[in-house]
């Protein structure tokens, strides 16, 4: 460098305090590579640990977030239930709906019962067997109770409709079983897989119309109160 410096400037304009000057700026810019070194090393390895760390904080980010996406997806999956947890609960409210069909059957068969017995005790009174009956039921007081019985009954039954309650409750749990069955055995309206998730949307109908049914019976025991009274 020195010899193609001193080529350049020609030899007889090379003095000392020329050569000394040329020597210090080279010694000048050799500190500075020499400094700049490790500057530059010390740069790169900062740049490096930052891209790492913020490479570690995206990682981070990520997984913080698979693991918020995986709870909502959780609790989603627990608030819309599957279709066999669907079906299970079907068969609860088949269940719940045959039994309380059977408890109102039994209510209407027992007042039915006790209507036409309480009928012919009270015609057997009147007719002018008191004498065989005798007893208790020879009192002339028993015929009039056992009348006022008989109505009562019959207003009880025309009132709450137990034999109407009871024929719905079970005309619906029949229909949400046949659907179910038909749904399982891939027949009439669910011969496609796709059409097996509409038994959702027809067991919600036919719950929805016992519960309109329902409510019709009881409105029309409330406006019947009224004007019995």
């Amino acid at each position: 460098m020195v010899i193609c410096i001193l080529a350049f400037c020609g030899a007889h304009y090379i003095t000392d305090a020329v050569i000394a000057n040329i020597f210090g700026w080279i010694v000048f810019f050799d500190f500075l590579f020499v400094i700049s070194l490790p500057v530059l090393f010390i740069a790169s390895i900062v740049s490096r640990v930052y891209a790492i760390e913020k490479i570690y904080t995206l990682k981070w980010d990520i997984q913080t977030l698979k693991t918020k996406l995986r709870i909502i997806e959780e609790q989603q999956r627990f608030q819309r239930p599957s279709l066999e947890t669907y079906r299970s609960q079907l068969g609860r409210v088949i269940y719940q709906y045959q039994r309380e069909a059977n408890r109102y059957r039994r209510f209407h068969y027992t007042l039915q019962i006790m209507i036409i017995l309480f009928s012919l005790l009270v015609t057997g009174l009147t007719s002018g067997l008191t004498g065989l009956l005798g007893g208790v039921l020879g009192k002339p007081w028993i015929a009039p109770v056992l009348s006022l019985s008989v109505s009562f009954l019959t207003a009880m039954t025309a009132l709450f409709r137990f034999r109407d309650r009871g024929f719905n409750l079970q005309q619906t749990a029949d229909a949400i079983e046949y659907e179910i069955n038909a749904a399982d055995l891939g027949i009439f309206d669910y011969k496609w897989k796709s059409d097996k998730e509409s038994l959702v949307e027809r067991a919600e109908r036919l719950k929805d119309e016992q519960r309109k049914r329902q409510q019709q019976l009881e409105q029309a025991s409330d406006t019947k109160q009224p004007s019995e009274k």
